[in-house]
This record gives C-alpha cells, structure tokens and sequence, in this order.
C-alpha cells in the first residue's frame, strides 16, 4: 500500500469514527427520551414499542416541524380534500 492509499485510509477511517460517534449520540438521546422503561424491556424496546405504537396509531409517517427533508414530500402523498 503506497504512502497515499494509507492517508487516504486514515482520512476514512476518521471519517467512520466521526459519524459513528454522532450516530451514538442520536442513539442515546433517543432512548433516554425514555424516562420510565416498562418492566422486562430494555430502553431500547420501550422506546421500539412507544414508537411502533404511535405509528400504528396514526397510520401516516409522524410529522415533525425539525424536519428539512421529506416534508414536500409528504405534503404530495396526502390524498386532496378538494
């Protein structure tokens, strides 16, 4: 491997870690939006269930103000009222 391939490497490799550190933190800011775990599930699952549950609740995809992307889109799926 040439001196070049190996920086490049490296430079991957940092990238790799850096997105891998911001998607931990995604993570656990999602699961510690779980106060309270149900009994025998993990933060993970309670936060799975809740989730699961909302989406099947409403039936659509959960719209949120925070999102920049997809939001036209979901604006064009919806069925006109017209």
């Amino acid at each position: 491997m040439s001196t070049v391939d190996e920086i490049a490497t490296d430079e991957l490799m940092v990238k790799a870690a850096d997105e891998i550190e911001q998607l931990e933190a995604k993570y656990y800011d999602l699961i510690y939006a779980v106060s309270q775990k149900w009994p025998n599930e993990t933060r993970h699952e309670t936060a799975f269930r809740y989730i699961r549950q909302a989406e099947t609740i409403t039936n659509e995809p959960a719209q949120s103000n925070d999102r920049d992307v997809g939001r036209d889109e979901i604006a064009a799926s919806k069925p006109s009222t017209e």
